[in-house]
């Protein structure tokens, strides 16, 4: 990646994989430096009942606090027009 990108307060640093709607990257975040996985979500290429999906998978990871289960830390609408991200724990 050229420059830095930024997803609200975490920067990414790399690209590890990409599926039909969403792209996944390492990152960090800004201040506490805590490493993070993006799922940036390209939101212009959901038809409404995956908008709707969506939602309700935000909805269940905000309230889901499990041992085996990845915890969803942020979600960020914003940046790019049509994008939306999800920040998750990095689990290596």
């Amino acid at each position: 990646m050229s420059g830095t990108v930024t997803i609200g307060d975490y920067v990414v640093t790399r690209h590890l994989g990409a599926g039909s709607f969403a792209t996944v990257y390492k990152g960090h975040h800004r201040e506490t430096n805590d490493v993070v996985a993006i799922k940036a979500i390209s939101l212009r290429r959901l038809d409404r009942k995956s908008l709707e999906n969506l939602e309700s998978e935000i909805s269940i990871m905000r309230r889901v606090k499990h041992h085996n289960i990845v915890r969803m830390l942020d979600v960020q609408v914003r940046g790019a027009p049509g994008c939306g991200a999800h920040i998750l724990r990095c689990v290596d």
